[in-house]
């Protein structure tokens, strides 16, 4: 299952990004302490939350609201740092791009695969593949802006099953001087609990000369080993299978360098970067940590003994000290338990 037959080394732009193995930006997600924990464990690229370009502009000017901060906060070190913008005019995305180089930005990627209503609505997202030529026109003023730093494109396959355009898409991405794409393997008007389809990624491996990473559908690192052989990609964007569960992005790592992979971890394993992630939210977001730690611990605490009932009382904790040490000791419980009677069923 491994892919050390395969030469895994991504460059785009002349940007090294090792073996491939990316994290998607996230809204909601990928704020600062989260990408810490995906490079800890090996991720190539990481990207902030995708940002507006007007939201840009005003964090250039000292207007941006605290959100619009946060979302842009990176540290020393981190590196490669990507910057998503959305949007759907192409004057404000190259402000944007500019904006997003003076911040320091490694790599700047374009969202042409966001399905909110709320972004799609005025055509951003994957509104954007409804209109091929103002995507052109998107892509083009971006890259004149930034002619020396590496941009890519993210989009989806289409619309609709009806309304197919990844190819279509995929060569205006490459004819417009994008140095990479990655393809999200799902139509916008799919679900994420619907199967994606990566036969798309491969035919539009087959019709760019420029990297295309995949994306949709890996939950372990055997996904993400057969999307590669399916589909000829150049490396993987993991999404939804990282939550909760960082020790996939070394498992993908490892096995497209044909390294050991590792274990699954064990809940005390899952206790100790669970706490590193909070002590870092706290130093993030300071008294309000409390309000976004919540999901990260019902992905965190997912299939292990006692789950259920640790998520039915999350609600009724809104003190930190108090959801802090009912989060150690379920998780101490939890390690007891498996070193026991093994592993619980992973549906609890």
């Amino acid at each position: 299952m491994f892919l050390s037959e395969v030469p895994r080394r991504l460059r785009l732009k002349g940007l090294d990004l090792g073996a491939g193995v990316a994290v998607s930006p996230m809204v909601g997600v990928t704020d600062l302490p989260f990408r810490r924990i995906s490079r800890e464990f090996g991720a190539d690229l990481t990207f902030c939350e995708m940002v507006a370009g007007q939201a840009l502009r005003a964090y250039q000017r000292g207007r941006a609201r605290p959100s619009s901060v946060r979302v842009l906060a990176t540290e020393v070190g981190e590196h490669p740092y990507a910057i998503q913008l959305f949007g759907c005019d192409p004057d404000a995305l190259a402000v944007g791009a500019g904006i997003a180089a003076d911040l320091g930005a490694d790599l700047v990627d374009l969202n042409m695969g966001c399905p909110a209503r709320k972004v799609v609505g005025n055509g951003s997202g994957s509104g954007l593949l409804r209109e091929p030529e103002r995507a052109r026109a998107c892509i083009a003023a971006i890259r004149r802006t930034i002619p020396n730093l590496p941009f890519t494109v993210k989009f989806r396959a289409g619309w609709d099953s009806a309304s197919e355009n990844a190819v279509e898409i995929a060569r205006i991405i490459e004819s417009e001087g994008a140095d990479g794409m990655t393809l999200h393997a799902r139509f916008r008007s799919q679900s994420y609990g619907d199967t994606p389809d990566w036969r798309h990624i491969a035919r539009v491996v087959e019709a760019v000369s420029i990297p295309v990473l995949g994306n949709g559908g890996i939950m372990t690192w055997q996904d993400a080993v057969e999307m590669v052989r399916r589909t000829g990609c150049h490396g993987v964007m993991l999404a939804r299978g990282v939550f909760g569960n960082p020790w996939l992005i070394a498992q993908v790592k490892a096995a497209f360098e044909g390294r050991p992979v590792p274990a699954s971890p064990t809940p005390r394993e899952k206790w100790e970067v669970f706490h590193r992630y909070w002590l870092g939210m706290v130093e993030h977001r300071g008294s309000r940590a409390i309000l976004d730690i919540r999901k990260h611990l019902i992905w965190y605490s997912k299939g292990l003994r006692g789950s259920h009932e640790l998520r039915r009382e999350l609600h009724e904790m809104t003190d930190e000290a108090t959801l802090l040490e009912r989060t150690r000791t379920f998780f101490e419980q939890a390690h007891a338990d498996e070193s026991r009677h093994g592993a619980a069923p992973t549906a609890a």
